[in-house]
């Protein structure tokens, strides 16, 4: 067995049967996860017992659906059954290992009959088993998402006047009207755009089509409210027999093909005049006192269940609310307001009104504030001073606990910072004085009174003294043309440095943005000349900046642009970082 999964956007998955149990449910832990809001954390299961496949609503909050009717506990499920839960359309289904093979029939088998000698088929010794195999044979890989109306529209046909079918009203004031099916398709519901126009409560906007297909009339719902149901079952698309009674929302219309006989059903035919005027018997009028009596207990029993029954759900639900709004009053007390956020939202879905919600606002803004605290305290675990700094200054704009929280670590965070950008600088001094000179600007932008920062800045703005320790000299070439290794600088190397940002730059091109920036840093190491390492930090700014991390964006940018040779470049460039340095003020 398989169960194909669809979302509402038309994406189909496959999920093998073969486990006995398999859990259904927005939660992580379910083996089937269905990601949309209104399936509940442990929706439903599918259960095999015996050989058969049920499936089972785990009292979840918008049920489950079998062939469109909701369902309340366990029920049976056969194969090519349509279950819904919430936007989801989900269909077990033998595989064609599965299915037994279907008997030979010769075309010699069969002799040929005159057609007075033809009998009619017997009637079927089961009509649930009857309606059970011609649910199979017409509707069994049927679901709901294929029945909406194609892109291209089809062409309306005039019925030929031997196929011209009516469907007979046996309900309510509707009863003996006919309608007429001289076309194909027709469209049938409330609205003014139908072929069939039904002015009913219970009939919506778009009820269902009927086409002629092969000779057959084909009923097809339109994902009605209250569907589709032919001789009581409930349908998708059926092909129409005689006689069919087709229930539309709470109309009931019987199929008439042309030529053929109908008459109403006994117990909506008009009584007799003799039969009016013979005065009933003494017996039959006890009789009638009896069963209208056993009627009146019968539905006063029943309406006693339903409200008991009702009011049992209205107290449980109430309780669940007041727990789940209790739950998340305790947790914003205790600063969790990622846990209170969560209980206000399962207290909405209960049915929580507008003023028990009252303070939605204010925890969805504090739990924000809770989760941005939350990574900054993880990007300063992993010494990620820029992300820290970054996630610091946003948290304190928010003006919540968790922002006033935050001020306790802001010494902390900007030393760290610091010290990130006069580490830097102190590694570029020398080989990119350029370079150096704009992390220690950096460091000094955010800790004016830093000695490192101010004396590596002033060291980094006089020009690099050529000498041999500080310039790398040409390696000298041995008798066998290689560079001798003592002569070579650790870590130099300019070609592969060159590689490295060629293919960094397609990976960039490709969206890859992490990939590319790996490439780029690892490039870095090797120390490159003025001309590659311009492409690298330009390529950087580029990279960070589609990531969404504009600062980091920003401090390659100025790395770059004392290295950038193009003047519109860095004229447009420094326009660019002095708008958001002024966006950051």
């Amino acid at each position: 067995m398989k169960l194909i999964i669809e979302d509402d956007e038309g994406r189909k998955t496959v999920v093998p049967v073969v486990r006995d149990e398999i859990t259904i449910g927005r939660n992580d832990a379910n083996i089937v996860r269905l990601e949309e809001k209104d399936v509940s954390r442990q929706h439903g299961r599918l259960v095999r017992e015996s050989g058969h496949y049920y499936i089972e609503d785990l009292n979840s909050f918008t049920g489950i659906r079998v062939n469109g009717e909701k369902i309340i506990g366990k029920r049976l499920l056969h194969d090519g059954d349509l279950i819904q839960i919430s936007e989801y359309d989900l269909i077990l289904q033998e595989g064609s290992e599965e299915r037994p093979p279907l008997p030979f029939a010769g075309i010699a088998e069969t002799p040929i009959l005159p057609q007075e000698a033809v009998a009619p088929p017997p009637p079927p010794a089961n009509a649930d088993a009857d309606a059970q195999a011609r649910r199979m044979a017409e509707t069994a890989t049927i679901r709901l998402s294929d029945l909406r109306t194609e892109q291209v529209e089809v062409p309306l046909q005039e019925v030929p006047e031997g196929q011209r079918a009516k469907l007979v009203g046996i309900s309510g004031k509707h009863r003996g009207e006919e309608l007429l099916l001289d076309r194909s398709p027709i469209r049938l519901g409330r609205s003014e755009e139908n072929d069939l126009r039904i002015e009913h409560p219970s009939i919506s906007r778009k009820h269902l089509r009927l086409h002629l297909d092969n000779g057959t009339w084909k009923v097809m719902d339109a994902e009605s409210r209250n569907g589709v149901r032919v001789n009581g079952e409930p349908y998708a698309q059926i092909g129409l027999r005689h006689g069919d009674v087709v229930e539309v929302g709470h109309l009931r219309y019987a199929f008439v093909e042309r030529g053929r006989p109908f008459h109403l059903p006994p117990e909506l035919t008009p009584l007799a005049p003799s039969m009016l005027a013979s005065p009933p018997a003494r017996t039959g009028l006890w009789v009638g006192i009896g069963m209208a009596s056993v009627a009146l207990l019968a539905v006063s029993i029943f309406l006693i269940l339903r409200n008991r029954a009702e009011a049992e759900i209205a107290q449980r639900l109430r309780a669940q609310r007041e727990s789940a709004l209790r739950s998340a009053d305790e947790s914003a007390t205790a600063h969790r307001y990622s846990e209170a956020l969560q209980g206000l939202d399962a207290a909405r879905r209960l049915g929580a009104d507008a003023s028990d919600l009252k303070g939605y606002d204010a925890v969805e803004r504090e739990a924000r504030g809770e989760d941005l605290y939350r990574d900054m305290e993880g990007a300063v675990a992993a010494q990620d001073w820029d992300r820290a700094r970054r996630l610091f200054d946003a948290l304190t704009a928010t003006q919540t606990f968790y922002g006033g929280k935050a001020a306790e670590k802001a010494d902390a965070i900007k030393a760290g910072y610091v010290n990130a950008r006069v580490a830097s600088a102190a590694r570029l001094r020398g080989q990119d004085n350029a370079g150096c000179l704009a992390e220690a600007q950096l460091a000094l932008a955010a800790n004016a009174q830093s000695a490192e920062a101010r004396a590596l800045a002033d060291a980094c703005k006089r020009p690099a003294v050529q000498t041999a320790a500080a310039t790398p000299s040409r390696p000298a070439r041995t008798s066998a043309g290689r560079a001798s290794a003592q002569e070579v600088p650790r870590g130099y190397d300019e070609a592969e440095a060159l590689r490295l940002l060629n293919e960094g730059n397609q990976k960039l091109v490709g969206q890859d943005l992490s990939g590319a920036i790996v490439l780029y840093q690892k490039a870095l190491t090797l120390k490159p000349g003025k001309r590659i390492l311009a492409g690298l930090y330009r390529s950087m700014g580029i990279a960070f900046t589609r990531q969404g991390n504009m600062e980091e964006g920003a401090h390659y940018y100025r790395l770059y642009l004392p290295l950038c040779s193009n003047l519109s470049e860095r004229t447009q460039l420094q326009k660019v970082l002095e708008d958001y340095d002024a966006r950051r003020r």
